[in-house]
């Protein structure tokens, strides 16, 4: 998502640095889906670079639960560390851990690690969490006049289309930047009424995932290619709709988000069907 800077009201000055263990967003038009508009401590997105790698842990599946999978990942709220346990041994559920070799704890500390296993747990991270946290302050840097890129990686069944797109019930990263992006645009509007939005949203998928594709996609990124992106020789990764403008409302843009989202599922089952 892309702002000219000239378009841009004047960012506000920065606040002082706040003596409690809290923060408050520093954007010219702050969010109003926020409560109170501050974040805890051990949970904001500052520090160190312009690039923020987070990891987050979802419940189990219904098969998982079926055969008795134990979870072997522990996460620190508070330092952000998560930790691989090495699997036991009397757990015919755990075979597949321990051909990999896995004898000892490793643990990783990233710039946020969102437990999202057991919703009973005290540290449940569900998806309001996930966007306060991170979404957020993505969307606080756009109307900065900032490119900003979220990019989720994992394998299949790992929760990535339930952390960006969610359900209806439980919407995930792109609807509620969706919903909090044009309510910023309407106060922004009622503010200074001689400033024009323009909403543009491009839909594309990556298929033949490995290591290539993802160095790929990162230049993409990085080098701001046109919307028409091609397919590459090796067929990593592909454009496969249209980019649509002139949004003005949030169930405008989740009609099309949720038109292309159907479109993807039918061929997914379609292609699980030929494979059975």
């Amino acid at each position: 998502m892309a702002l000219d800077n000239r378009l841009m009201p004047a960012a506000a000055a920065p606040a002082a640095t706040p003596e409690l263990r809290t923060i408050r967003s520093s954007a010219s038009t702050p969010s109003l889906r926020s409560r109170d508009g501050t974040i805890p401590l051990h949970a904001r997105m500052d520090g160190g670079g312009n690039v923020r790698v987070v990891v987050r842990v979802r419940a189990f599946l219904p098969r998982e639960i079926n055969r008795g999978a134990e979870c072997l990942i522990e996460m620190n709220p508070m330092t952000q560390e998560t930790t691989l346990l090495v699997p036991n041994d009397n757990d015919p559920a755990n075979s597949r851990a321990k051909s990999r070799k896995v004898i000892k704890e490793k643990s990783f500390t990233f710039d946020n690690s969102f437990w999202s296993h057991d919703a009973m747990d005290k540290h449940y991270a569900p998806q309001e969490e996930i966007y306060n946290t991170l979404g957020e302050e993505f969307l606080d840097h756009n109307f900065e006049g900032y490119h900003t890129c979220i990019f989720a990686y994992g394998q299949t069944g790992s929760g990535k289309s339930y952390t960006m797109m969610g359900t209806p019930d439980h919407p995930g990263l792109i609807p509620r930047t969706c919903e909090d992006l044009f309510e910023r645009i309407e106060a922004a509007q009622n503010e200074t009424p001689n400033i024009s939005y323009n909403v543009r949203v491009s839909y594309f998928e990556v298929y033949n995932e490995h290591k290539k594709s993802v160095d790929a996609i990162l230049r993409c990124v990085l080098d701001q290619l046109p919307a028409e992106l091609r397919p590459k020789p090796d067929n990593s990764f592909y454009k496969r709709h249209q980019d649509h403008q002139g949004f003005k409302a949030p169930p405008e843009l989740q009609a099309v988000l949720d038109s292309q989202k159907r479109a993807d599922d039918k061929a997914a089952a379609d292609k699980a069907a030929a494979e059975v």
